[in-house]
């Protein structure tokens, strides 16, 4: 009897707590209505979501619809029922994010189920145009404070619609928003938008782009599928002043007015680059140049996204005409690996004051002997000339030995053979002596003047040695 009661309580109880339970279910109703289930992108579909319960069970969780669907919530009102139940209802606006046959999910809410709906999205064609922007291909992964380019087209159904972009912020990247381009194609005109990302920070990310409105006759707002970006460590011993990417260098010699010479240096990339590239400090302590001496300038291009960084580098007291090359350093992200750029600064001769002083007058002094040099020379020519003259002149031997020794000084031709050594002269001397003071001398005045000239042809230098 007891084991009897004791089933029966039981089974009473199990009862109970269904009916209590199946009570609770069924006083909990969610419903998802939809304006339409066929739309264009850029347009929206209105849906409102009814919720009707005993208690308040706050916001639906739409982050099912995400995927699909840009969801922006327009408002929430709550309300209690003459029953006391409690009725809330939600409404939203759905923009697609992609065309097709999209199914939204289901949604739960305060133990209440709604099903999924299946919607239509069609592209936006107009003029067989077709509107939907496009975006462009993107890398599988990038490296930290690695530049990403992403890049949008919007093709313009109608010459005269303009585009109109909102605001772009990510937290944890730097986000440059380029300036659009305007880019003319047989089908129509396409506007090409443009932002450069760039992140410390390594890791996966999903990035929700900026809404897009084509306006003109009509306007359309665009949402783009969330970008999935991948962004890899890079190496731990890479130190901070190594750009990420390769950069391009040149450099000018830039005049001041008062002011000495200088080096420009130019430094471009496309990312991020530190106040002092690697390199760079080696190559300013081989010169000795201070860190006064250095003058920065950073620029950013909004067109291409470039970071431009000038050094206006004074050109050190002592630098001799030698090449000026400057190792920097770069992270090679298609490698993964540490590069060097090579680049040689314009030759420039500097020299402190005083050493430019003595040099000058160094050169003055060259200047004097050389200018020296060259009168005796010609002095030396002139009287060449002059003594060839008076040899040819000569038609006895009494006038060409008193040629020979007035032009040497000299009273006997004896001296003047010992003083000029060799054969040659001898010779001369004694055919002369011969002519002159022997009555029966064969040797012809006009033998030993072709003699002379021979010998002084070839020998001008013992002219120039008397005449001096």
């Amino acid at each position: 009897m007891v084991g009897g009661n004791y089933h029966f309580i039981l089974n009473f109880m199990l009862i109970t707590l269904l009916l209590f339970v199946s009570k609770s279910v069924n006083s909990a109703d969610l419903n998802v209505q939809l304006n339409k289930n066929e739309t264009e992108m850029g347009k929206f579909i209105v849906a409102m979501i009814s919720y009707q319960g005993e208690k308040n069970p706050g916001l639906p969780d739409l982050s099912d619809w995400e995927g699909k669907f840009y969801v922006d919530v327009q408002g929430n009102e709550s309300f209690e029922l003459p029953d006391g139940q409690l009725q809330s209802e939600t409404r939203v606006r759905l923009y697609p994010r992609v065309s097709g046959n999209l199914s939204l999910a289901s949604l739960a809410l305060g133990g209440a189920i709604a099903k999924s709906q299946q919607l239509i999205v069609k592209p936006l064609i107009r003029n067989d145009i077709d509107s939907t922007p496009i975006i462009r291909p993107l890398q599988a992964d990038y490296w930290a404070d690695q530049a990403i380019m992403i890049q949008v087209d919007v093709s313009l159904y109608e010459k005269r619609n303009n585009v109109v972009v909102n605001d772009f912020e990510i937290d944890g990247f730097v986000v440059r928003s380029l300036k659009p381009q305007r880019i003319n194609a047989e089908a129509g005109d396409v506007i090409r938008l443009q932002w450069m990302l760039l992140t410390p920070s390594p890791g996966h990310y999903e990035i929700e782009l900026p809404s897009i409105q084509q306006r003109g006759r009509s306007r359309f707002r665009f949402y783009l599928p969330k970008l999935k970006l991948s962004i890899k460590p890079i190496p731990a011993y890479l130190p901070a002043t190594v750009p990420v990417g390769r950069h391009s260098v040149n450099s000018d010699l830039v005049y001041s007015k008062n002011m000495p010479a200088s080096w420009l240096l130019r430094i471009e990339n496309k990312g991020r680059i530190p106040a002092q590239v690697e390199g760079l400090q080696d190559f300013f302590e081989q010169k000795g140049i201070a860190s006064d001496d250095v003058n920065i300038d950073h620029q950013i291009d909004d067109r291409s996204s470039k970071v431009v960084q000038l050094y206006e580098i004074k050109i050190p007291n002592w630098n001799l005409w030698s090449a000026n090359e400057v190792n920097l350093a770069y992270f090679n992200t298609a490698t993964g690996r540490l590069e060097f750029l090579e680049h040689t600064l314009p030759r420039f001769w500097n020299i402190p004051k005083y050493a430019q002083h003595g040099l000058i007058y160094l050169l003055m002094l060259i200047f004097f002997y050389v200018a020296n040099r060259i009168d005796k020379f010609a002095q030396n020519v002139r009287d060449w000339r002059k003594f060839r003259m008076l040899l040819q002149q000569s038609s006895t031997g009494n006038q060409l030995r008193e040629g020979l020794l007035n032009n040497v000084s000299f009273k006997h031709l004896t001296e003047w053979a010992d003083y000029f050594h060799g054969s040659f002269p001898k010779q001369i001397a004694l055919d002369l002596n011969e002519l002159c003071f022997d009555r029966e001398s064969q040797i012809k005045v006009d033998d030993i003047k072709n003699q002379c000239l021979e010998y002084f042809t070839y020998n001008q230098s013992n002219i120039y040695i008397k005449q001096s």
